[in-house]
């Protein structure tokens, strides 16, 4: 199966999900009274694949990835890209297996549900269903204002599995900041 985006429409939508990141921590403080303090990445830290840092005097500080999925409602599935195709063949790892980032958060758009886990222990789980085949897969058609098009190839979880694991976590953002950021 191969679906089509538009690569701006799609940034767009990925920057309301940092964005919703970024003001829920900025608005946190622990159970001592420590508040968070989360800035947007620097662009050496994107490149590795990772969109903000999170900082915390009890917690230390945290790099986090996050993805805005906008058809989890639709299909029930977490959609995980593992490889990146370029039009010409080359290929790159996917955000799943590249990032640095401590955690992976995944907003399902438009609620105020945000899933989150360590990557590093997702991946074995990833490598495995990709090996055995254990979920379907999707190409996903990117293409930039100059026409450049890439495949990121996602394997599709099941939400009712995806959510079996022990290390998937989740939490509530304020309804406050989701329309905020949906306004924006």
């Amino acid at each position: 199966m191969i679906q089509t985006y538009n690569f701006a429409e799609q940034d767009k939508v990925g920057k309301m999900g940092e964005q919703l990141i970024l003001k829920h921590y900025n608005t946190l403080t622990d159970e001592t009274g420590n508040k968070y303090h989360a800035r947007p990445t620097r662009m050496s830290e994107q490149l590795q694949g990772a969109d903000i840092w999170v900082f915390n005097q009890e917690l230390k500080d945290n790099y986090i990835e996050v993805k805005t999925d906008t058809q989890i409602a639709d299909t029930n599935n977490v959609a995980l890209e593992y490889l990146i195709e370029q039009e010409n063949g080359d290929l790159q790892i996917g955000c799943q297996m590249k990032t640095f980032a401590d955690f992976m958060m995944y907003w399902s758009y438009p609620t105020n549900f945000v899933r989150f886990w360590k990557p590093r222990v997702l991946q074995p789980y990833l490598l495995t269903w990709i090996k055995e085949d254990k979920y379907r897969t999707i190409k996903v058609i990117n293409e930039n204002a100059q026409g450049k098009k890439w495949f990121a190839h996602c394997l599709l979880v099941p939400v009712s599995e995806f959510d079996k694991l022990k290390f998937v976590n989740n939490f509530l953002v304020s309804m406050d900041i989701v329309e905020s950021v949906l306004s924006e």
